[in-house]
């Protein structure tokens, strides 16, 4: 019997190397095929002037993506911004404040709403955020980056809310207990003893926030405009513009040559992007481990 055992042990770790070999070598033939249909575009035009110019044109051999990275980079961080306090303050009620039946009723609703499709979030802001929104501000264009962030953020939040709950159970309740012992009341037990023990996860939140942001593509596509222009000091918050992921959806379905390859290219600078913010998230949950 214990024979056996071991042997079923044996198979079992195999097993999990193999699926966990599969994942990398998925990994590395994504980044292979992306770099690899990318290379013949830099053979004819530099990488430099393809992240540093604005000057996208296929038809005249002009691959400049800057307007999209820039348009990708303001909406992320928008969004980010309009979430954060919003998923925080929320997610600090639910999990400190309300009752234990209630806030369990309350995550459930709110995971039900990170699984809603992205396009039907941009039809809801192309519907009802982005007109009345135009008549609030009067704004002279019902779409634009403004409306794709708060667009975007409201499609980040759920995730936001339900990781910043999860950071703030993994405190230890020894903690909770000695801040109440030396005469600390709920808030500041909530904000200097909870929410300082629950940063890093609480930051690894926010940065997989970003990343869920910036790999958005339906919902942007709907509301963000559609321009390839750079915004200026006046538009700056209400510019028509389009990112990176919307530039690729847009326009893979009828590109061949030079104009598909620099389509991979922009997919390549979209990986490095969010190979960054993952690395960043790793970075901060190893710091909480210790």
């Amino acid at each position: 019997m214990e024979v056996i055992l071991k042997k079923v042990d044996r198979l079992f770790k195999y097993f999990i190397y193999f699926i966990s070999s599969i994942s990398i070598v998925s990994l590395l033939a994504i980044i292979f095929f992306l770099v690899s249909k990318a290379i013949p575009l830099f053979s004819e035009y530099s990488i430099f002037d393809f992240v540093t110019k604005a000057d996208w044109g296929p038809l005249d051999g002009k691959f400049g993506i800057l307007a999209f990275i820039v348009t990708s980079c303001i909406v992320t961080v928008m969004s980010v911004l309009i979430a954060l306090p919003i998923g925080l303050y929320s997610a600090l009620f639910i999990q400190e404040v309300l009752p234990k039946k209630i806030a369990g009723s309350i995550i459930f609703m709110i995971e039900i709403l990170a699984g809603i499709p992205s396009v039907i979030y941009g039809f809801f802001g192309l519907i009802l955020i982005a007109p009345n929104l135009s008549k609030l501000l009067n704004l002279s264009r019902t779409t634009g980056v403004l409306v794709a962030s708060i667009v975007l953020a409201l499609m980040i939040l759920p995730n936001l809310i339900v990781l910043t709950i999860t950071s703030l159970k993994m405190v230890d309740p020894s903690i909770k207990s000695s801040a109440f012992a030396l005469g600390a009341n709920k808030v500041q037990v909530i904000f200097k003893t909870q929410f300082l023990h629950a940063k890093s996860g609480i930051i690894a939140a926010v940065f997989l926030s970003l990343a869920r942001s910036l790999g958005e593509t339906m919902a942007v596509v709907l509301v963000a405009g559609n321009s390839i222009a750079l915004p200026t000091i006046n538009n700056f918050l209400t510019y028509s513009g389009r990112t990176l992921t919307a530039n690729i959806v847009q326009e893979a379905s009828y590109a061949t040559g030079a104009h598909l390859n620099a389509l991979y290219a922009t997919g390549v600078i979209l990986f490095i992007f969010v190979s960054i913010i993952n690395y960043a998230v790793l970075r901060f949950k190893k710091q909480g481990v210790k």
